[in-house]
Formats: C-alpha cells, structure tokens, sequence
C-alpha cells in the first residue's frame, strides 16, 4: 500500500487474508478512499501502535461489528 501525503480522517475495519482462517486490519483515507495500510491481525493494540505512529490523524470511523476496538483512542492523552 502506498501512502500519499497524511491521512486524517482513517476508516479502519478489519478482513480475512483467507476466508474463515486469518484476518487482519484493513486502514483506509477517507477523503481518497483508498487503502493505506494493512494490518496482520485485528488487534486492538496493533492498531493503537499504528495510529501513535501517524499522529496527524484526527478522526476514525469503525465498523461497528469490527472486532478491532479502539475505544478512547480519540483522546490527545493517549497518544505518544
């Protein structure tokens, strides 16, 4: 995935590398709507550790069904 420019607004759900066996985070440029990064599981955490490491971004939309929780993420005190 190639990233052009930053990304603010981030859509972030998550996918199967292979139908019923692994899944993973798909992370997606609202504004381009196009993919910018693929995660290789759906954890909270990994997706956490991402985010701190893009700090320009200012909004994210999940999937409600997502199993990637990101609560309280929207918080300037928890990133790094």
């Amino acid at each position: 995935m190639m990233r052009e420019g930053e990304t603010v607004y981030l859509g972030i759900d998550d996918f199967s590398f292979r139908r019923g066996y692994r899944f993973g985070t798909i992370l997606v440029d609202l504004e381009s709507h196009r993919p910018i990064d693929l995660l290789p599981d759906r954890q909270a955490e990994t997706a956490a550790a991402w985010m701190r490491e893009n700090p320009e971004i200012a909004v994210v939309s999940r999937d409600r069904g997502s199993r990637v929780c990101i609560s309280g993420f929207g918080s300037r005190s928890t990133r790094h």
